[in-house]
């Protein structure tokens, strides 16, 4: 942990399509923020894999592991479909994803469906004793929207099961706070995402902080906030901080494609990393 005696966890869904020298630059851009633990989502193993029709496509997110054990992020564990071989003949995404942290961590033995692997990462952080679980909810869009709605009921699940737990759950979970509609609500799975905090004790840190959540998602000139931090009702530490920041430095993590002058800009992802900074033990 940092010397503050407070810890940095940076959720960072990476896009799956980063070439070399993007994954490279996000690696050192978690070292820019001090990560105590970094999750990727959108990460694999494998150095190619199949998309819709049969195209192959390279991407270079496998670098991921070994370059951050190098920047000292060297205790790693990951999720990744490959790891859970599909009986079920639904089109499964080839998604994954990858913790790496300072200090030991171990990985949880918590299966996801199998439509949906990959989706959830859970381990425990040693020194802090804090359960720590990465989300990456699949964009499913028709025909498929119906396995939003389905994941969302696996993960209320394992909500209610760390509630009593001092655990984190972040990441990208690909859903709109509210959609303006009763049924699109419940297509996508906002009813339950708003049930974390309304009715399950969940504690969102912007609301902990008196804050107005940043948008984390930029499409064009649309931006959204998709990725959210959860603190569990047991969790008896404090929230220090939380942010979703689009430039470190002079280097652009994320944001709208085109700059305040309207000059194109080269992001490193479509997603800003989302950064929680809490005090494990208050």
């Amino acid at each position: 942990m940092l010397d503050t005696g407070w810890m940095r966890i940076v959720a960072w869904n990476g896009n799956w399509k980063s070439k070399r020298s993007t994954v490279e630059a996000q690696v050192a851009a978690v070292c820019a923020l001090h990560a105590d633990v970094a999750i990727f989502s959108e990460w694999s193993p494998n150095e190619t894999r199949k998309i819709k029709g049969g195209a192959t496509r390279r991407s270079s997110t496998f670098l991921r592991g070994g370059l951050l054990d190098a920047a000292g992020l060297p205790f790693q564990c990951s999720e990744h479909e490959s790891t859970h071989p599909a009986t079920d003949g639904i089109r499964r995404l080839y998604w994954g994803q990858l913790a790496a942290s300072r200090l030991q961590i171990g990985k949880a033995s918590v299966v996801p469906p199998t439509f949906a692997a990959g989706s959830w990462l859970e381990f425990r952080h040693a020194e802090s004793g804090l359960t720590l679980v990465g989300v990456r909810l699949p964009d499913w869009q028709s025909p498929l929207t119906g396995l939003r709605r389905d994941l969302w009921e696996w993960m209320v699940e394992q909500f209610d099961r760390l509630a009593g737990e001092q655990a984190i759950v972040m990441g990208d979970f690909n859903t709109w706070i509210d959609y303006g509609s009763s049924t699109k609500d419940r297509r996508h799975g906002s009813d339950h995402l708003r049930s974390l905090t309304a009715l399950r004790g969940w504690q969102d840190p912007y609301a902990v902080l008196g804050r107005a959540a940043e948008p984390t998602y930029f499409f064009g000139t649309a931006q959204r906030r998709l990725d959210y931090a959860f603190v569990s009702p047991a969790f008896t530490g404090s929230v220090e901080g939380i942010q979703a920041p689009c430039v470190v430095g002079d280097v652009v993590m994320s944001g709208p494609a085109k700059s305040a002058a309207n000059e194109p800009t080269v992001a490193l992802s479509d997603h800003a990393p989302l950064v929680l900074d809490v005090s494990p033990t208050g």
